[in-house]
């Protein structure tokens, strides 16, 4: 991933592993592997250069960014190659010694997935979307499913395969120190995310109408590309009426405090089997409570009352939003740091690493 698309995209995965590798290089040596460079604090770094997509994006007149969104095919295509020179590189210096353990994020990417027979010490992989989502991913994790696996939740496990190895799960965590907590919310609920269908915002838009409050939403939106057009048809005739604002894609983590800590509550009404909400603990970072539908992991990031509320509707939805003031936002954080926090994630893939090389 590039740092330019970084800094103009939210991507979990790409935070977590920065944040991961900033924390773990308190104590040890870490050596990061990135497609393109990115900004860690890794003691020792590696990034294949990505001059094919920035000489495409030339080509095309257009940012690299919105080379992902107008030649995706093309996009994904140099991405993988990318990829491949990454994971490569990773596996030639494990196999020469200078590494204890090889860690990989992955998505989509299955390179480091064959491959990671071949590496002469351990190899783990944490997988940051569902194991079945793509026909690709349901083809490919069967054939695979006897490496080294780290759940993000309880609930990832059930989209993979019956014999696929989990050695443990380990919920993803967040730099509290980014956020700011808020003892006294303003009077409106937020909605923070991608603008996709099976993320529910028109569920949020829903209630909010129905109960009267006010709703601002905030997130990348794909306006004319797929998903039948739902920010044209579900969300864009609803703005700037009925007490619901849309305020953009936010990135600056000020205004992201602002947005979330000013809140009542954030609205997770998803529609799909979620891996792990990463919003939640910055929600609750920030003293905001989450009311979120009952599916994927939603169950294990939520504790009824304390940092929120787990619905199965609408209608408990709005029920559950004249509760919320209950929720005493002090202790939301304090539940969201003991289990959330990114030392404590740190320190349980610490953990693990020593319990594997020793094997």
């Amino acid at each position: 991933m590039h740092q330019d698309v970084l800094d103009k995209t939210i991507f979990a995965p790409a935070s977590l592993f920065m944040d991961l590798t900033s924390e773990l290089s308190k104590n040890h040596l870490v050596t990061s592997f990135t497609p393109g460079p990115i900004n860690t604090k890794a003691q020792e770094s590696y990034h294949v250069s990505l001059r094919f997509l920035e000489q495409e994006a030339r080509k095309l007149n257009c940012s690299f960014p919105d080379l992902i969104k107008y030649k995706p095919l093309t996009f994904i295509t140099l991405a993988r190659q990318a990829a491949c020179e990454v994971v490569a590189k990773a596996y030639q210096m494990a196999n020469k010694g200078k590494f204890d353990i090889v860690h990989i994020f992955t998505i989509e990417e299955e390179f480091a997935l064959y491959f990671a027979p071949l590496v002469k010490i351990p190899v783990i992989f944490t997988h940051h979307d569902p194991y079945n989502m793509y026909a690709r991913y349901r083809a490919r994790f069967p054939n695979v499913e006897n490496l080294n696996y780290i759940s993000i939740s309880n609930a990832q496990r059930k989209t993979a395969t019956r014999k696929t190895n989990f050695i443990t799960t380990i919920y993803n965590g967040i730099n509290f120190e980014r956020f700011k907590f808020n003892f006294k919310p303003k009077d409106y609920f937020v909605y923070y995310g991608r603008i996709v269908k099976n993320k529910g915002c028109h569920i949020a838009i829903s209630v909010c109408k129905k109960t009267g409050n006010k709703l601002k939403i905030a997130g990348k939106h794909y306006q004319g590309h797929g998903d039948e057009n739902y920010w044209d048809k579900s969300i864009k005739p609803h703005l700037r009426r009925n007490k619901i604002e849309y305020a953009g894609f936010i990135k600056d983590q000020k205004k992201k405090n602002s947005f979330l800590g000013e809140a009542k509550a954030l609205l997770l009404p998803v529609k799909w089997e979620e891996p792990f909400g990463l919003v939640i603990p910055e929600a609750n970072a920030c003293g905001t409570p989450v009311i979120a539908f009952k599916r994927g992991s939603i169950p294990e990031l939520i504790k009824e009352g304390i940092n929120g509320f787990i619905v199965e509707n609408e209608n408990q939805m709005m029920e559950a939003m004249k509760e919320v003031n209950k929720i005493n936002r002090e202790k939301c954080r304090e539940y969201a740091f003991k289990r959330f926090s990114m030392q404590r994630m740190a320190q349980e893939y610490e953990e693990v690493y020593l319990k594997i090389i020793e094997k």
